[in-house]
């Protein structure tokens, strides 16, 4: 059966020939490209919705409202949801499109705790001035602690803990007016940390946030204050347009002045008697449920019992209990594996609506909770962050219509992603996943009930063409897939519906231009003056304002298992005994060894570790087995039956683990390598370098070594596993490279074990960089600017260099130039040197507040190459330059390089000039003198890259010489593409006439390698050159960043083989992403799209040639288990989506799986030497 993007493919095949004949070319162009919009525009998340006339008018005004804005924002660096929540909260208050979003009905919340929905406003200005309560600094850390005590309790306890002495808060408040700001700092994520920058990672931030929950505990533990709490939270969600709400919450103890204590079925019964009070008060309120959530923290015996008391909770109050859920920090806490045999166990006659995947590490037991919540049949999925990682996991989500809980910014404020428009979610309704938005913990961050998340969600998250009916599904979807009963549902649809009515309404009557309205509400563009008549009519009919990008694609992705051969006691043994340290797997806490039996259980451990080795040595273990024991499959095999034999066996449980191998061992074949078998001694190598990658990701502190013993397995009379845990990278991830600015990072990530493999490692090609940016700065500073002849004056603040013939320089008017080597010689302080170095490269201490946006970094970026353009262009210099860009890239085990260049015009100091054909020719001058000094690399071809921010009359300059080009040298030219930044320049359909003729000239066809969707913008024309470079036939599309954001181009990708040109470090430090691990490429990796890795303009940044980037790639990007074969199919890819001919594609495979082989043999050299 043919997918969606192949019967896509095959119509526009086709679609010439149904043409006119009268039609010209660019009409067939914009008739397929309106072909993909309206496909994608087809699945969109809320495109099942259709708008009746008076909500087609509210639409009109909304995406006014909603156009209006982010243009705004885009024009003045100042969009909303791409800032901090804390800084832009007031201004997304006053908003005009938020006061809509206010007044629209939410339908219910699904995820909010309890504890952490009420405004700080009510906590501070009603429940701090209540009589009987009392404050103490807490010696220890000096921080308030607030509890209710009756008269004469308060000293009795100060006698009992000595580290705080209370006093009565009113008492404290005449003296202290500090007291107040105190308290506040404590109620909100934002107080002191957050402003001074102490909140770096999710860590710092979980830390500051279970704070909050300690402080806040001891007041919502008074009785009268619990009830008051609770009502007014249900109050500030009714405001909020909210008719049903789903808490969650442990149900802690209660305790009165009278020293009474509220345990268990007592505080539920309170709960449930404040929610019928808030419901008799209103009546258009439906309902109230408790989703009963411990803490994931805790021994099992623990979970045990909070177990029994859900128990006790549902047959007390089936109606108001409706689920469980483990909550708390997953990167910190026990992963669902752990609990898995209660869990089943539980869940025969519960629902589950689990927390699972809220991180951004990826390969951890923190991330597989994804796949324990959907085996356990989970309702709903809290947070999901990571899911995108995981594409077997998302068909599966889908199919079995698992609603995501997604929650904005609560994942800003916990820090796992900065700017909205990289939150995985924009995938997900890409991909029309089941989603609902929630607001999690709105009262520690400054919140008003859902509304600012719907927000986030609407104008950050999703495109900018997703219109009402997206917000109407998240509406419907609240109550689809609530927990509520028949009947309550029945009851929200039908007031839900008449609230919307009266809504859509209300937006018309509120509209400044209401008699301009009407249902026909798709208008045309204005038209652009770079189009010809006919070509504005036929493209801008087809082009409406709102229309919209989601499409759906599923990976289909084969189910195999695998598993150990019982027939083979030798191989098992060894698979066992020698396999890589491992997550930490928790048991029971209960265990306990006496001296004797951990001597006996050591002296097993050296029988199996001789065993092992006679094994070996009898050449009775295969080789198979060996892999497998280096492969991380394994890991997933031993936890397994790890799980198994340590809870028990039951048949129940064993069809459980056999669905969670196939799921792991499914994605781990998909993802980019899986396709690939490890060759002769590959599998050794692989050894070394995942032990190296491993414990870099953990950090290898592997401080407490825990020895499990598990008696009478299968066959086997006793088996030793090894676990070593404590992975202090893993827990601190402000340790982790990748996680940090490339510019903070790169001397740290020049020791790392893994790096120097890579170092050594050939890699193929580059074949995504720019001329004038290859090489290292420390040359261009110490070779460069120490030539003679080069002449400097100051314009602006800016220093400007120039090489001049002596006496020269003087006739030049406008800047008065002084030759850098006598200003050196009066230069004490290298002042001047210190001014070069800061213009040459990105480079900074500081680069997150350098470079806080994109157009920042893009302003710095230009300004370096505008800086080096007329030293790098005087004809020496150049021919230098370019010769030790391919150095430093041999140097770095690359083989072959695509340079993309604008052809700048040279200059000698005698005044001549060199235009576009004759520095081509000077590139093929140099390139050929190196492949002659090292034979073994196999050559160069250009990518003439002129400027995309251009007139038609320039364009059409560049395509005449492009064409020119090709025809004078057609095996040194490779092809065409457009640079610079895409958010400012013009977009490719509006040259797609003259592009598409480039490619189409059957004189002198030019390939195209299109830069498109450099951008993290979404809906907009930049992130749709991605469909015109699809459309205008790119054999490669640089960057690429934006493409998850439209799964049809997708999947239209991997069928006509384009390869996506990564470049990570590039996007980290031009402010696209922060942390690599949020990178869209991690979800390019685990479906094993056709992708590269290129390094695009190192010497900018303090990188030298493509190590940094398959570094970033490698341990940053990908996922925790891929392993040698990936970077081997990336060293693969970048020769097989190469611009090389048949023959120069032979040569290079020939060398470099020569030089491949030789990496290997040093590796496991290495190895054994170190051994």
């Amino acid at each position: 059966m043919l997918s969606k993007s192949s019967v896509l493919l095959l119509s526009f095949l086709a679609l010439p020939k149904c043409l006119a004949v009268g039609e010209d070319v660019l009409e067939q162009y914009l008739t397929r490209r309106q072909v993909i919009i309206d496909e994608e525009s087809s699945d969109l998340f809320g495109a099942d919705i259709i708008l009746d006339d008076e909500e087609q008018v509210a639409n009109q005004v909304l995406m006014k409202l909603k156009l209006r804005e982010i243009g705004t924002a885009a024009n003045s660096r100042n969009f909303l949801p791409s800032k901090q929540f804390s800084s832009v909260s007031k201004a997304i208050s006053n908003s005009p499109l938020f006061k809509v979003i206010r007044l629209m009905p939410k339908g219910g919340v699904l995820h909010a705790h309890l504890s952490a929905v009420n405004s700080r406003n009510f906590i501070l200005n009603n429940i701090t001035d209540r009589e009987n309560l009392y404050v103490c600094r807490d010696q220890r850390d000096g921080a308030p602690r607030l509890r209710f005590f009756r008269y004469g309790a308060a000293a009795a306890a100060s006698r009992v803990d000595r580290s705080c002495r209370w006093r009565l808060l009113a008492e404290v408040r005449q003296k202290d007016r500090s007291i107040d700001e105190e308290i506040d700092q404590a109620l909100t994520m934002y107080a002191g940390g957050e402003r001074l920058g102490r909140i770096r990672n999710s860590n710092d931030a979980w830390r500051k946030f279970l704070n909050l929950f300690d402080f806040v505990k001891s007041l919502f533990s008074f009785k009268p204050v619990y009830e008051d709490y609770l009502y007014h939270v249900l109050e500030e969600m009714h405001k909020d347009n909210v008719q049903f709400v789903e808490l969650r919450t442990a149900l802690q103890p209660l305790y009165d002045l009278d020293g009474q204590q509220y345990q268990d079925l007592q505080v539920l019964e309170i709960f449930k008697k404040v929610v019928d009070r808030f419901m008799d008060d209103h009546a258009d309120f439906v309902a109230v449920k408790i989703i009963y959530s411990p803490h994931r923290n805790i021994p099992r015996s623990t979970l045990d019992e909070y177990i029994g008391k859900f128990r006790l909770f549902k047959e007390a109050y089936p109606e108001l209990v409706v689920g469980f859920d483990l909550v708390g920090q997953e990167d910190r806490g026990r992963p669902l594996l752990d609990f898995v045999d209660e869990l089943l166990e539980l869940g025969r006659d519960t629902q589950f609506y689990f927390h699972a995947g809220e991180t951004n590490w990826n390969g951890h037991e923190v991330d597989e909770n994804l796949i324990d919540a959907v085996l356990l049949n989970a309702k709903r999925i809290g947070h999901g962050f990571a899911l995108i990682k995981h594409p077997k996991l998302m068909e599966i989500v889908k199919e079995k219509k698992i609603v995501v809980e997604v929650s904005p910014i609560s994942n800003q404020v916990l820090k796992l992603v900065g700017d909205m428009r990289n939150h995985p979610a924009a995938h997900f309704f890409a991909t029309n996943l089941p989603v609902v938005i929630s607001n999690d913990d709105p009262g520690f961050w400054g919140a008003t009930g859902l509304s600012h998340d719907y927000y986030e969600a609407f104008v950050g998250i999703m495109s900018r063409k997703t219109d009402l009916r997206s917000l109407k599904r998240l509406a419907l979807n609240s109550i689809e897939h609530s927990s509520l009963s028949d009947k309550e549902r029945a009851l929200a649809e039908e007031a839900w519906t008449r609230r919307w009515k009266t809504f859509v309404r209300q937006i018309i009557m509120d509209s400044d231009d209401r008699e301009t309205l009407s249902s026909s509400y798709y208008r045309v563009r204005a038209p652009s003056s770079s189009f010809t008549s006919r070509a504005r009519k036929s493209f801008y009919w087809r082009e409406l304002l709102i229309d919209v990008e989601y499409a759906s694609y599923w990976t289909h992705l084969a189910l195999e298992s695998q598993s150990f051969d019982p027939e083979q006691p030798c191989d098992t043994l060894f698979i066992l005994a020698s396999s890589r340290a491992f997550p930490a797997v928790y048991l029971a806490s209960t265990a306990s060894y006496s001296y004797a039996q951990l001597h006996v259980y050591v002296i097993v451990m050296l029988l199996v570790v001789a065993t092992a080795i006679f094994c070996i040595a009898a050449g009775s273990l295969s080789c198979d087995p060996v892999a497998a024991a280096f492969h991380p499959t394994n890991f997933h095999e031993q936890q397994q039956l790890l799980h198994r034999h340590q809870h028990g066996k039951n048949n129940h449980h064993d069809e459980y683990w056999r669905q969670r191998a196939r799921i792991l061992q499914s994605e781990e074949k998909k993802m980019l390598g899986g396709d690939m078998s490890f060759e002769r001694n590959e599998r050794l190598a692989n050894k070394l370098l995942m032990d190296a990658k491993t414990k870099e990701i953990d950090d290898g502190q592997y401080n407490i070594l825990r020895i499990f013993f598990l008696s009478h397995l299968d066959d086997a009379s006793i088996i030793i596993f090894f676990f070593l845990i404590s992975r202090a990278g893993f827990r601190d991830p402000k340790q982790f490279l990748p996680a940090q600015s490339f510019l903070r990072a790169a001397s740290s990530i020049r020791k790392s074990p893994v790096f120097q493999i890579i170092e050594d490692m050939p890699k193929g090609a580059v074949l995504h960089a720019h001329d004038t940016a290859i090489v290292s700065s420390e040359y261009v500073f110490w070779n460069i600017t120490y030539r003679p002849n080069l002449y400097v004056c100051e314009i602006d603040g800016q220093l400007k260099f120039h090489f001049f013939a002596p006496g020269d320089a003087a006739h030049r008017p406008g800047c008065d130039w002084t030759l850098l080597q006598e200003m050196r010689k009066y230069d004490q302080h290298r002042t001047i040197d210190y001014r070069i170095a800061q213009q040459l490269t990105m480079v900074t201490r500081n680069a997150e507040q350098a470079y806080a946006n994109v157009d920042e970094a893009w302003t710095k970026f230009m300004s370096i190459f505008i800086f080096l353009g007329p030293m790098l262009t005087y004809r020496p210099v150049f021919e230098d330059y370019f010769y030790q860009g391919l150095l430093e890239f041999y140097n770095d085990n690359i083989i072959y390089l695509e340079l993309r260049t604008v052809l700048p015009t040279l200059y000698d100091l005698d005044g001549k000039q060199y235009g576009p054909i004759e520095v081509a020719r000077i590139y093929k001058q140099v390139a050929d003198r190196f492949c002659r000094d090292y034979p073994d690399f196999v050559g160069v071809k250009l990518i003439y890259a002129p400027l995309r921010n251009v007139q038609e009359r320039q364009l059409e300059e560049f395509l005449s010489t492009a064409r020119e080009l090709v025809r004078e040298l057609p095996d040194f030219v490779a092809g065409f593409d457009l640079v610079g930044q895409e958010d400012k320049g013009v977009p490719l359909v509006e040259f797609a006439e003259q592009l598409r003729g480039l490619g189409n000239a059957s004189a002198t066809p030019v390939r195209l390698f299109f830069h498109a969707g450099e951008t993290n913008w979404y809906g907009t024309s930049t992130d749709e050159n991605l469909l015109d470079a699809i459309l205008l036939g790119t054999k490669r599309i640089g960057h690429g960043y934006a493409v998850l954001k439209h799964p049809e181009l997708l999947e239209m990708i991997r069928e006509k083989g384009i390869a996506i040109e990564v470049a990570p470090i590039s996007n980290q430090v031009l402010s696209l992403v922060k942390d690599m691990r949020n990178h869209p490429a991690v979800a390019l990796f685990a479906g094993d799209y056709p992708v590269v890795v290129s390094n695009d303009d190192p010497g900018l940044w303090g990188a030298q040639g493509l190590s940094y980037d398959f570094y970033e790639a490698f341990v940053g990007i990908m996922s925790r288990n891929a392993d040698l074969r990936a970077l081997k199919k990336l060293a693969l890819n970048s020769i097989n989506y190469s611009s090389m001919t048949q023959d120069q594609r032979i040569r290079a495979m020939d060398i470099w799986r020569r030089r491949w082989d030789a990496f290997v043999a040093r590796l496991i050299e290495s190895m054994i030497n170190r051994k």
